[in-house]
């Protein structure tokens, strides 16, 4: 998606490179080593109904151009595209496409698959809305499939409209169906891209950690993944039971002027229609919660068993054998590069001024937090620590705990702490890790740091290809890294020397959650997004 020097022709010819899927033939483009088929259809649907098989086909299909993306109810613009760049690409309902880079197309390969789920909770995003998304560089350099999945948002995927017919019961769990679809398509087909169905590993960040969460919770997707990474976003507690949900689809039937005899309309009304009934809820259900409307798959016991991390909840025995990685970055949406609330360079602040701006977050816990930032990270900026996260930092590290509790399988924690070089020095904000996980921070110009970032990305990298061959992220270029065990979270924390460490910041945490700072100018439901501007239909 970002612009690349090529070292050699790409080829895209009338018989290579080709694969034979279950459902035809797809033409991809070979380039720099890597094969890249883009734009690969693994269901249809038709609005409010479960994903079916896609069309077979005669002759050769083109798979050289990104498929439609997901419809959104509103299209958000980043507060800052510096250091989040965006790919937009046209939207549609109808986005169950898939894209794959491969460094092989023999079908006895047997490669790691890594499925990445993108981010942008339930509601936004895309396989490729962010540009670190591209898979070309991990894929080669890591000798592995990379597969990204488009899938439903929203209402679209998320209305529960059962209420108003049985045929309408699972409408609720479409969009995690969608991804379920993706699943099975990727068990049938990935060996023809050099993949090995019984090695699938899912990753995601933000929002498609939450989306891995829940597709542990959910039997349909049983057998279709081996391994999970979770990054930046953990379970959390639904708004959306089945009586929020049937709330909401009242409103918008309501909104649209549909009786219950004539549903059916709702699946054909026109989308810009649909998407003004859906704003509409959107405003009714802040009104009477007083809290933004989050999508999420409806607990009911049969299709999604609910998140694990909620009380009471816990993970199903059938998925406790998957092993996970989980881990955050130390600023998320709280990062400098996110606030610096008009106070300048926090790099250049004299001794007073950090004194003064803690005392402002912090109030009476100052001076307890800068000692405990000190031991955590004893190489940074005392005025870093106005910019710790624990909204993502400690749901990652209780995750370990509960899987630990829960007699789970191996789970390994990690910290991305390293001071990116835009704005004279920041903290990692929200999708930070990206650049390196994919393999090629030295594109990004908000992040790259010569000498130290194509070691850390080896680093990062290296681990996730690692867990992806073995279930286990240690590699000849980390230091030996523990799994969590009781009351031992070992984390490693990626930043100019990695290293691990044992429990190490539960006491700032602890601190900061007292102060109840969430981050500098952090509040609103925009929080969630990093700032910025929404584009509303």
């Amino acid at each position: 998606m970002y612009i690349k020097k090529l070292k050699s022709k790409a080829i895209s010819n009338p018989d290579y490179p080709v694969v034979n899927t279950k459902y035809g033939k797809l033409r991809g483009t070979w380039r720099d080593d890597c094969f890249v088929f883009k734009g690969i259809e693994y269901a249809k649907a038709k609005r409010f109904h479960l994903p079916t098989e896609p069309d077979k086909w005669e002759g050769i299909k083109d798979a050289v151009a990104y498929g439609p993306v997901p419809d959104e109810i509103s299209t958000r613009i980043p507060g800052d595209s510096f250091t989040e760049p965006h790919f937009w690409y046209p939207q549609s309902e109808f986005c169950q496409n898939l894209n794959i880079w491969t460094p092989s197309i023999e079908k006895n390969e047997k490669l790691p698959v890594m499925v990445w789920i993108h981010g942008g909770g339930q509601e936004h995003g895309s396989a490729i809305e962010i540009t670190a998304y591209d898979g070309e560089e991990l894929a080669t350099w890591g000798k592995v499939v990379v597969v990204s999945v488009n899938h439903r948002l929203n209402a679209l995927g998320y209305l529960d409209l059962y209420e108003y017919g049985k045929e309408y019961e699972e409408s609720g769990y479409v969009g995690m169906m969608d991804l379920v679809a993706s699943l099975k398509w990727v068990k049938e087909n990935i060996s023809e891209f050099g993949g090995d169905p019984d090695n699938v590993m899912l990753f995601g960040q933000s929002g498609g950690g939450f989306k891995i969460i829940e597709l542990m919770q959910m039997p349909a997707a049983d057998g279709l993944y081996h391994k999970v990474s979770i990054h930046s976003g953990t379970g959390r507690d639904s708004t959306f039971t089945h009586e929020n949900n049937k709330e909401v689809a009242r409103d918008i039937v309501k909104f649209l002027n549909i009786k219950k005899e004539n549903i059916s309309e709702i699946e054909t009304i026109p989308y810009y229609k649909l998407a003004k009934a859906i704003n509409y809820a959107y405003d009714n259900f802040m009104k009477r919660h007083g809290e933004r409307l989050q999508w999420t798959p409806p607990v009911d016991y049969k299709n999604y068993f609910g998140n694990p991390q909620m009380v009471g909840m816990k993970f199903r025995e059938e998925t406790k054998s998957i092993p996970m990685i989980t881990g955050s970055v130390l600023g998320e949406f709280v990062s400098s590069a996110k606030h610096n609330g008009g106070i300048g360079d926090i790099n250049q602040w004299k001794s007073k001024q950090t004194i003064d701006q803690l005392i402002e977050r912090y109030g009476k816990y100052t001076d307890d937090i800068i000692r405990e930032f000190g031991k955590a990270y004893p190489k940074k900026d005392p005025a870093k620590a106005l910019y710790v996260d624990v909204f993502m930092r400690k749901p990652h590290k209780d995750l370990c705990k509960m899987r630990v509790e829960q007699n789970c399988a191996d789970t390994y924690n990690w910290m991305l702490s390293l001071d990116m070089p835009c704005y004279g020095g920041t903290t990692p904000w929200h999708n930070a890790d990206e650049a390196y996980i994919f393999h090629h921070a030295e594109f990004f110009e908000s992040e790259y740091i010569p000498g130290i970032s194509e070691k850390l990305q080896d680093e990062m990298a290296g681990a996730l290809v690692s867990f992806a061959y073995m279930g286990n992220p240690n590699h000849k270029g980390l230091p030996k890294w523990n799994v969590a065990e009781k009351d031992v979270i070992p984390t490693m924390i990626f930043d100019k020397e990695t290293e691990e460490k044992i429990n190490y910041d539960d006491k700032l945490i602890e601190l900061v959650e007292k102060a109840g700072a969430l981050g500098p100018g952090d509040k609103g439901p925009e929080r969630l997004y990093g700032g910025g501007t929404r584009l509303h239909i």
